[in-house]
């Protein structure tokens, strides 16, 4: 659902995927752009919000490019780009405005064909879009995902959400919490640093013992102490 990496691909890479998609006709090209946007791995269901053909006809346009070009793989669980490189040449090559509104049609979808299981996918596709609902989203995404012990997960949802402005004090500790579960020391003692500097009472001691927590991890035993 995240967008895939701006770095440039390699300039023969490039080159040969672009010739292959620029060999395709505009229907399929407009097709794989929005799959790229569902990301590596997308199914008939919300492709079908996305471009408004019907799924029957969109079933048989990714077999033809899977029997033609072999640009797709067809699974049980759906489809998904033949390599990591098409699915970013398909995304990049795709206006940036077309791609936010993607984006949000793609969170709709999500949204109305049920959100189980899909709430980062949901809280990055409106990230990616810019909506306004993002950063609640991003929040409920990262709670989620931390009380499934995804943390890597769990904290990139969190510093999302502080890039937009959700960055109350429980949701920097809980980022803090993560940063420090994966061995972030000084980022997570960062984080604690800021808290404290506007805290008092019985919260400046928790946030305190927090940090002595982290320098013990990190073996700075006078700081632990």
């Amino acid at each position: 659902a995240g967008r895939p990496s701006s770095v440039a691909l390699p300039e023969i890479v490039a080159d040969i995927v672009g010739r292959r998609l620029d060999r395709m006709p505009a229907d399929e090209r407009r097709l794989l752009s929005a799959a790229s946007v569902l990301g590596e791995e997308f199914s008939l269901e919300p492709l079908e919000d996305l471009t408004g053909v019907n799924r029957l006809e969109l079933a048989g346009m990714l077999d033809a490019i899977e029997s033609g070009p072999g640009l797709v793989r067809s699974g049980q669980a759906g489809y998904r780009f033949d390599h990591s490189k098409v699915r970013e040449a398909a995304y990049w090559r795709t206006g940036a405005g077309l791609r936010r509104e993607m984006h949000r049609l793609a969170a709709e979808s999500y949204l109305r064909r049920g959100a189980e299981g899909k709430l980062s996918d949901i809280a990055l596709h409106l990230h990616n879009a810019g909506d306004p609902r993002a950063a609640g989203r991003l929040v409920e995404a990262a709670r989620d995902a931390r009380a499934r012990f995804a943390t890597e997960e769990a904290a990139r949802m969190f510093r999302l959400a502080a890039d937009h402005g959700k960055a109350d004090r429980s949701v920097l500790a809980e980022l803090a919490g993560c940063e420090r579960t994966l061995g972030l020391y000084d980022s997570a003692l960062s984080i604690f640093e800021g808290l404290l500097a506007c805290s008092v009472g019985l919260e400046w001691g928790g946030i305190l013992a927090q940090m002595a927590e982290v320098h013990n991890l990190k073996s700075d035993w006078p700081w632990s102490l």
